[in-house]
């Protein structure tokens, strides 16, 4: 069902049952495609409207997003204006609102109960946690910074003022202030382990990964003096986060230290709940395909790429849509490594069970855009397997699928496309043994397709070779 922007997606059954608030408030609104805004009216319930084109929107997303309100505004009913604020500030898809919505929420509650825990007697903190129950988050900022200074000789209560206030800078999506207070929060305990892991993260996420390290390192030691508390989840976490930084730095062995230490962490998690954590070894081990692949260590990468695919595989793609995500597209890189070492017959299997799968997943969600893209993708790789294995009429129509399916996305968005399209028309011509003035038209839409100077340069150089009388 197509909805337009001035249309309210709203379904009673998702109605999030909310403490009144004061009549005629409806807060701040998000805006974009498909965005979702939380509304109160009088002293009726908190509602979750989705304005603007939501073509093809799972349900799950929505529900999810709702039951995840309900359990906040709960205990935050002031907090609306603030989460509509979160929503408007990232025009992302909705599915990574949802994950951000999460995020923020879980953020929010952890800071609220360590002011809570504060000293009884300490009015600073409880007005802090008084203005953050309000969503009053800058009167929040001013107090806790007048509660730093208040502080300044204690330094274990300095560093956790600094890092509740990088907290309350995260929840405003201020990862920039939120940084050098997580710095000092970690430079006052840099034994601290919950500081270091925060910090560091926050540094790997910002791309200042000879930074990062250290303090991933730092973080790793802290755990070992943790005897109390098991944090073996966020361990297998940080390793996995030091083997992609060591990847993307081309440190391989080191990357292939840290891969296998979370491999086994997460391994042994598995064992004692496998519910909670085998998707962190799935991960884990397709993280150690890709190193191995890009080691051209063919065997060891096929076994950890199966392997992951063990747990993947058994998702239901209609419960488990996200994670699903990441089972397609570790089939999609044991395909490219088939291919890479010359074995046909397997990339062309695992192209088609992926394939499957995308398929699966468009006829589910027939207005969304992203599984129409991933079909055409896959068409395209079975195209090449097909061009190899010298069966060019199978190529040619796997690369006119792929074409009609961008054409129909381009009328979406008609700038998003258009170098998918030259590469599918160029494809077709290369195979095609249809008349060459058919073949030169072809050519001839792509060069007038084509937006990028290198894709220009490739249908030029095509009509050289095809148009009898190039122009």
């Amino acid at each position: 069902m197509r909805l337009i922007a001035a249309v309210l997606f709203l379904i009673p059954a998702w109605t999030v049952a909310q403490i009144p608030v004061a009549a005629g408030r409806t807060g701040q609104s998000s805006s974009g495609s498909c965005s979702p805004n939380i509304v109160a009216s009088g002293n009726g319930p908190v509602t979750v409207h989705l304005i603007g084109s939501c073509n093809g929107i799972d349900p799950r997303l929505v529900r999810e997003l709702t039951q995840n309100m309900q359990n906040f505004l709960a205990h935050f009913p002031k907090t609306i204006d603030n989460l509509n604020e979160l929503l408007e500030k990232n025009k992302a898809e909705l599915a990574e609102k949802v994950r951000e919505v999460e995020d923020w929420t879980k953020k929010y509650r952890a800071l609220s109960q360590r002011l809570q825990d504060e000293r009884r007697d300490d009015e600073l903190s409880k007005q802090a946690n008084d203005a953050l129950k309000g969503g009053h988050l800058e009167r929040a900022e001013v107090l806790l910074k007048e509660l730093l200074a208040k502080e300044e000789k204690q330094i274990a209560r300095i560093a956790h003022g600094h890092f509740n206030l990088a907290e309350l800078y995260s929840l405003r999506s201020q990862k920039l202030l939120a940084l050098p207070e997580y710095e000092m929060a970690y430079q006052y305990q840099p034994r601290n382990f919950m500081y270091a892991q925060e910090y560091a993260e926050l540094l790997y996420e910002q791309k200042r990964y000879q930074e990062a390290e250290p303090v991933y390192l730092a973080a790793l030691r802290n755990a070992q003096d943790l005897r109390e508390h098991d944090v073996s989840p966020a361990v297998a976490t940080i390793l996995a986060n030091l083997g992609g930084l060591y990847f993307k730095t081309k440190r391989t062995k080191e990357a292939m230290d840290a891969y296998t230490q979370a491999v086994s962490v997460f391994q042994r998690l598995a064992k004692e709940n496998a519910a909670a954590y085998r998707l962190g070894f799935a991960g884990a081990m397709s993280n150690l395909g890709d190193l191995y692949h890009a080691l051209q260590r063919p065997k060891e990468a096929e076994d950890a790429y199966l392997k992951s695919l063990e747990v993947y595989l058994q998702l239901d793609p209609t419960k488990d849509a996200a994670d699903f995500e990441s089972a397609v597209t570790t089939m999609e890189h044991l395909g490219h490594l088939y291919r890479d070492t010359q074995r046909p017959k397997d990339a062309e299997d695992m192209y088609a069970s992926l394939l499957k799968a995308h398929r699966g997943l468009a006829e589910a969600n027939p207005e969304a855009t992203y599984p129409a893209v991933a079909v055409a993708r896959t068409l395209n790789y079975l195209g090449r397997i097909y061009v190899e294995t010298q069966r060019p009429k199978e190529a040619e129509d796997a690369f006119t699928e792929a074409l009609g399916i961008y054409r129909e996305l381009t009328k979406q968005n008609p700038s998003a496309y258009s170098d998918f399209i030259v590469v599918s028309l160029l494809n077709i011509v290369r195979v095609s043994s249809q008349d060459p003035s058919r073949l030169c038209a072809l050519v001839e839409e792509a060069l007038k397709t084509a937006k990028s100077p290198q894709y220009k340069d490739a249908a030029v150089a095509m009509r050289r070779k095809v148009c009898a009388t190039p122009k």
